[in-house]
């Protein structure tokens, strides 16, 4: 099973636990691989490509905190992580 069909059977999983933070995550994810696709022109995406942009999509995140905290923004800042 690749990384990405197994993002998709999370976000499904996820969906009927109704794991509110997990699905959010997770749709994030699904919405930056489709753009990566889309980017790519491919159907699927290498394990490669995906670990690649988790990655990238983490950092995002941390940067975002870093930003959230360094402006006194601790609601947002919480929620990003």
């Amino acid at each position: 099973m690749s990384l990405q069909t197994r993002i998709v059977d999370d976000l499904k999983a996820s969906m009927l636990a109704r794991n509110a933070e997990r699905t959010a995550a997770l749709r994030l994810l699904k919405a930056a691989l489709g753009y990566a696709q889309i980017e790519k022109k491919a159907e699927q995406l290498t394990d490669a490509d995906v670990t690649a942009l988790l990655q990238r999509e983490a950092k995002k995140r941390k940067d975002a905190i870093t930003e959230y905290e360094a402006a006194g923004r601790d609601a947002q800042s919480a929620q990003e992580d």
